[in-house]
Formats: structure tokens, sequence, C-alpha cells
């Protein structure tokens, strides 16, 4: 293996496009931040000679103000508004009710699944165990966590 693999700004570096990468498989858009605090840190510790300690600072300072400073502004770059009326809400729009959607991972009431609405997948939750593949309704959504519809099945006819 060559030596500059298990240099410290390579192994942050790698491990920050490990966390840019989980980012697509996990929503809540967080991981991100920390994969830039990881970047930050694997700049400061090629350009100086850094201690563990002191990685560990740059690398919590960093992760902590870009998650801070950076998030919303690329919640609106990334999911953008709808219809006019979406502002900082993004998706949380009145319109999002009442919309059907894919269930692409089963919902049971005890466990969450995964939905496709507007291209994009998200959290789904019910009182009811939906299958995968099957259509539902939004029913409701959280102002605490933008990831996340509450679903329920159709009613017969629609």
């Amino acid at each position: 293996m060559p030596d500059f693999l298990t240099e410290a700004y390579v192994i942050w570096f790698v491990v920050g496009f490990g966390l840019a990468l989980a980012e697509l498989a996990a929503p809540g858009f967080i991981l991100v931040f920390f994969g830039l605090g990881c970047w930050a840190t694997s700049l400061a510790t090629a350009l100086f000679d850094l201690s563990l300690s002191a990685q560990i600072a740059i690398f919590l300072v960093a992760s902590v103000l870009s998650l801070v400073l950076l998030r919303r502004f690329f919640m609106r770059v990334f999911t953008g508004t709808t219809g006019g009326t979406g502002g900082d809400e993004g998706l949380r729009d009145p319109v999002d009710l009442g919309r059907t959607v894919l269930v692409t991972r089963s919902v049971t009431p005890n466990m969450p699944g995964e939905i496709k609405y507007r291209g994009t997948f998200w959290r789904a939750v019910s009182n009811e165990e939906i299958p995968e593949g099957s259509s539902a309704v939004i029913t409701e959504t959280f102002p605490d966590d933008r990831t996340t519809f509450k679903i329920n099945i159709p009613p017969k006819g629609e």
C-alpha cells in the first residue's frame, strides 16, 4: 500500500467522501455537513502539522458551523419551492396533502417505510400496513420533521 494512503489528510478526505455518499441513502440532509467538516480537517491537516485532538476540534467546529450556516441555504437549493407559495418551507405546502404516492418500502404501524414523491424518496409512517408497490395518499406532514410524511391507503374508487 502506498505511504500517502495512511496520511491523516487522506483519511479525513476519504471519510468525508464516504459521508457525502452516505447522504444519498439517508434522508435528512445532515451527513453532508459532517463530510464538509472532514474536508476542512483534511485541508488543515495537509497544510499544518496538527495533533489528533486539534484535528478532532477542527472537525467538530467545521461540521457544526457548516450545519448551522449552510443547511437552510442548501435545503432551499436542493428542495426548491412549489407553486410559488413554498418559501422556506419547500415541500411542506398544503398541496402535499391528498397527493398520491408510490410506496417503495413497506410501511407498518411499528416500522417506518419509504415513499417516492416528486422524484425523491421520503420516510413514511402510517397507522396501517401498506405493502411495497402500493399507492398511498399523504394525510399529514410534520412541521418539525421535513423528511417524513404520514400516509394511508386511498379510499376505494380513487
